[in-house]
């Protein structure tokens, strides 16, 4: 979900991939690499910054895709207290992860999407599906934000 509140979905990935790995071969960081440079504000290139939840390891890919930037909660170690600071990246971070994680639930409303891939299924349909009910949900539901 873009912090404007708008969904976009991207395929359907099966199986086991790291965080890095995903991030790469999906390709988003590059589309927002191209659209940045063809997007200039008083001449300059000005990088997305992606939002991320706990957990999630792609400052690396992030960074090599033009300099985006990633934000993320405060790790802490388990006796130290958050700064005043940490606290509200913290707190606003989990104010927009909580909006892209109603986007999911939303997208996951359609019967076809809910009911899981079944035996003799298309993967592919299964995958038009997804990305067509996600964007139609951007104008069949009350907005998520």
């Amino acid at each position: 979900m873009q912090l404007c509140g708008f969904i976009v979905a991207a395929d359907l990935w099966p199986g086991g991939i790291s965080d890095s790995e995903y991030h790469r071969r999906e390709g988003y960081l590059q589309r927002q690499e191209e659209f940045a440079a063809n997007d200039l504000v008083d001449g300059k290139v000005l990088p997305f910054t992606i939002v991320l939840d706990k957990g999630y390891r792609t400052t690396q890919s992030s960074f090599h895709a033009g300099g985006q930037r990633v934000l993320q909660p405060v790790f802490a170690k388990s006796d130290r207290r958050f700064t005043r600071d940490e606290t509200l990246r913290t707190a606003s971070v989990a104010t927009d992860r909580a909006g892209n994680e109603r986007a999911v639930n939303v997208c996951k409303r359609s019967w076809y999407i809910a009911r899981g891939l079944t035996p003799n299924m298309s993967p592919k349909r299964m995958n038009d599906a997804w990305l067509t009910f996600a964007f139609q949900s951007n104008f069949m539901y009350d907005p998520v934000l």
